[in-house]
């Protein structure tokens, strides 16, 4: 029994000994926490909160300098709070409310403290100045168009870089009047060289002068300015050269084949420029078609011509010539028949079609032995008057061979023209049902 209530006794007594040292330990703290403390903030350039810049801005004035460099504040306050203070955590405010006009001036600041910080336990016992000086300018906001050159080159003589695009074309710089005006553009670099495929980045750019001088790098990067984008889009389209020919389509009627057809095309070829896969098979260029049934011997016909979107004309040539000709080895000639064998057809339903024309000279092409077989009556000549309505006009027509297997061609009157005939389309019985 007496044992027990000995260790009963040394049980209380730790206890009591334990709660003792912490009411000291804690009691040490409190006091050490307590005990005041300074610390003295340097507040850098980048710790000096301007307000009311936009007001300021609407007044056609900005701040383009602060000229205070040894703003130090000295705080006094408990430790906890003290602790909490760091350079990059304390702020002052200069408010801009009541600068109306260029010059130096001194303003006033308020301090501004970390939110973990009480500011009602630290307080501001010293400080090297009381203001901080600004120089306030005339703010000049400016277009300036964007230049931009490729220099570097490709990678082989079969690839050619085209003119570099650049997006967007002008930039707004806004600044210090005295700074401002004398960017007269700004320049893009381009550092790439040897292309092989199209060239597109996000650059920087840099100012440049009337003289095309290049000014202060570091004023770029600075604050004084400010620009409407800090990069520019930098394209340099890249294509492949490639030589391709002209070629056109001859249409052969009942006495022309290509082997008495002599064909000159003018240009032959041109050089065209594209993306890699654009070109590879891109290997000619058709022009058209030439009728051999609408001309006698020769003729002469220009045709425009035309590219794919992806491919351009490095050449510039925008047309081409061609010459066709019947070679005198053919023994081809010609004869004008007078054709009266007119006709009409689709008349519309209700309606009487009288032909006025009454006979065509038709010019034919042939052998001296096919003209010999065929008469002005194989010769047809037939005007479509579908949709055609009452009156007198000219009207277009077929003519034909009929009644006969010579080999001999109908030559159009014109290039890519048909006959004309004058018909007359009135109602039947004068338009009385």
């Amino acid at each position: 029994m007496k044992d027990k209530l000995k260790n009963i006794s040394r049980r209380v007594f730790y206890i009591l000994f334990s709660i003792a040292i912490s009411i000291a330990l804690w009691v040490f703290v409190e006091i050490a926490e307590n005990e005041l403390q300074v610390r003295m903030i340097d507040v850098a350039h980048e710790n000096i909160i301007l307000k009311n810049q936009e007001l300021l801005n609407s007044r056609g004035l900005l701040v383009s300098d602060i000229l205070t460099d040894n703003l130090t504040l000295t705080f006094e306050g408990s430790r906890s709070d003290i602790s909490r203070l760091l350079a990059d955590t304390v702020y002052v405010e200069v408010d801009l409310e009541n600068v109306r006009s260029q010059g130096t001036v001194a303003l006033n600041y308020a301090e501004i403290l970390p939110e973990s910080v009480n500011a009602n336990a630290v307080n501001v016992i010293r400080s090297s100045t009381s203001q901080v000086i600004l120089v306030i300018d005339r703010l000049l906001m400016k277009e300036i168009p964007v230049e931009v050159y490729y220099t570097g080159g490709t990678l082989s003589d079969d690839i050619i870089a085209e003119q570099a695009e650049v997006e967007p074309r002008m930039i707004t710089v806004s600044g210090p009047e005295e700074i401002v005006s004398q960017i007269a553009h700004v320049y893009v670099p381009i550092l790439a060289e040897n292309l092989f495929t199209t060239y597109s980045d996000e650059l920087y750019f840099l100012l440049v002068d009337a003289n095309g001088e290049e000014l202060d790098y570091d004023l770029r990067n600075s604050d004084t300015l400010t620009f409407s984008q800090e990069t520019v889009r930098v394209t340099v389209p890249v294509r492949h050269l490639k030589k391709v020919t002209l070629q056109a389509i001859v249409s052969h009627g009942e006495t022309t084949s290509d082997a008495i057809t002599a064909l000159h095309i003018s240009p032959s070829e041109i050089t065209v420029a594209g993306d890699a896969d654009a070109v590879r098979d891109f290997n000619s260029i058709m022009l058209g078609t030439i009728d051999m049934t609408s001309f006698s011997n020769s003729t002469t016909r220009t045709f425009p011509i035309t590219l794919p979107n992806n491919v351009s004309n490095v050449s510039g040539e925008t047309e081409a010539t061609i010459a066709v000709e019947i070679l005198a080895l053919s023994g081809l000639t010609t004869e004008f028949r007078s054709v009266s064998s007119l006709f009409v057809d689709n008349v519309p339903v209700g309606h009487t079609a009288t032909i006025l024309t009454q006979s065509l000279d038709v010019r034919v092409r042939g052998t001296p032995q096919a003209l010999a077989e065929i008469s002005a009556e194989n010769i047809w000549i037939v005007a479509d008057l579908t949709d055609l309505g009452t009156g007198t006009s000219y009207v277009n027509a077929r003519a034909s061979l009929v009644g006969t297997e010579a080999e001999v061609d109908i030559i159009k009157p014109r290039v890519d023209s048909d006959y004309r005939i004058v018909v007359t389309i009135t109602e039947d019985n004068g338009g009385v049902p």
